[in-house]
Parts: C-alpha cells; structure tokens; sequence
C-alpha cells in the first residue's frame, strides 16, 4: 500500500525528493502527511530511506558579544547610580 500511494504522488507531483522534504521542514511529518494524503509513518519511513535525518539544536538568543555588551552597560549604568546620578528611569522623566 504505501508503495503504491508513493508511486501515485510521484507521478502527480514528480520528484518526491523535492515535495517530501520541504514539507517536512515547514510543517512536520504529521501534517506534511496529512496534506500528501499519506500517514506519518510512511513520510517518516521514506525520509529515512532517502537518507534524511531529524535534527534538533538549542540555540542562544545572543550571542556572547552581545551579552558582554549587555553585561558592560548594565556596568555603566550602576556606576552612574553608586555617583548619585540620576538613573536611567529618572532621566527618562526629565526628556
């Protein structure tokens, strides 16, 4: 059956390498299936016939210039406070 259900995408789309996989990236296995008129299983097991894998990564909302930049103006910042300037806030009242 999922051979069969294959080969007729295949010949209404062409290449499977080129409708599978973008789906896949833009709205996962269970819904690229669901739009291919397939189950997941059988999108998750092309995939890895093809070669494809799954990849999950974390990543940092800044990196870590930006957060020594942060870090060195918050510095500034509290310098300016332990001098009995005005904060921040209480300049923002005077603009």
């Amino acid at each position: 059956m999922p051979k069969q259900v294959l080969k007729q995408l295949e010949r209404e789309k062409g290449d499977l390498e080129r409708v599978i996989p973008p789906l896949v990236n833009e709205f996962g296995v269970v819904k690229a299936a669901k739009q291919l008129k397939m189950s997941a299983a059988t999108v998750g097991k092309w995939l890895g016939d093809h070669g494809y894998v799954s990849r999950t990564y974390w990543q940092k909302g800044v990196t870590a210039q930006e957060r020594a930049d942060i870090d060195a103006a918050a510095e500034r910042v509290n310098a300016r406070r332990a001098q009995g300037l005005p904060t921040l806030e209480e300049e923002e009242e005077f603009s």
